[in-house]
């Protein structure tokens, strides 16, 4: 597949969206490195998005705009993607609520069910670790210049739950794992009524990453 080296992608969650931002566009990091660039900026990003819409989201972004770096940034692991016969749904963290009228027409009531009775920190962390891996593969495997980096901390889960598999993720394309992320890159700048990073935190973000990203 031919690259097109002008092209940078990005994906993530609310924070990649530049969601709250006075300028959601304008004003997020992806958008500042592309002026730091040069460079044409596509952004996939989706506010709530789970790391299943990142991992599959990927793929047929690197597919269909051919770029030849890529920024993922991952999100919680307790998210997950949810299907219905219009759309899906990306769950969000949220107080479960015991709901005796459960029924499965309503996502949102099945989001609150499935938290309560099926969903298993354990296996959602593995998983995402095991979909790190896997992606990883399919960007090499293509030549994309990529790398990665966790909008939260995962120490405490990778400390939890240990795994052979952790050898084979490529630290080398990870932006400082496992446990420094975006909200720490954020730091103390002013944040937006909602708790969102702001434009100063965006634009400290964009500067770091432009220190490690080369092309």
């Amino acid at each position: 597949m031919d690259l097109n080296n002008d092209i940078v992608y990005f994906i993530g969650c609310s924070f990649t969206a530049g969601n709250s931002l006075p300028d959601e566009t304008g004003d997020r990091y992806s958008t500042l490195l592309g002026n730091i660039w040069n460079k044409t900026v596509i952004n996939d990003a989706i506010g709530g998005g789970s790391n299943d819409y990142i991992f599959h989201q990927t793929m047929r972004g690197i597919l269909e705009h051919k770029p030849k770096t890529a920024i993922i940034q991952w999100t919680q692991s307790s998210r997950f993607e949810l299907y219905t016969r219009e759309e899906f749904w990306n769950s969000r963290n949220m107080v479960l609520q015991i709901n005796a009228n459960f029924t499965e027409r309503d996502p949102n009531k099945f989001i609150d069910e499935y938290y309560k009775m099926w969903w298993d920190e354990e296996h959602s962390f593995k998983k995402w670790i095991l979909d790190t891996i896997a992606l990883q593969m399919f960007l090499k495997q293509m030549g994309i210049n990529y790398y990665m980096m966790n909008a939260f901390g995962t120490q405490e889960l990778y400390d939890k739950y240990p795994m052979s598999e952790f050898e084979y993720i490529d630290k080398d394309r990870y932006l400082e794992w496992p446990d420094d992320t975006f909200l720490n890159w954020a730091g103390n700048f002013p944040k937006m009524p909602d708790g969102h990073p702001g434009p100063d935190a965006h634009k400290h973000v964009a500067n770091k990453i432009s220190e490690i990203v080369k092309f």
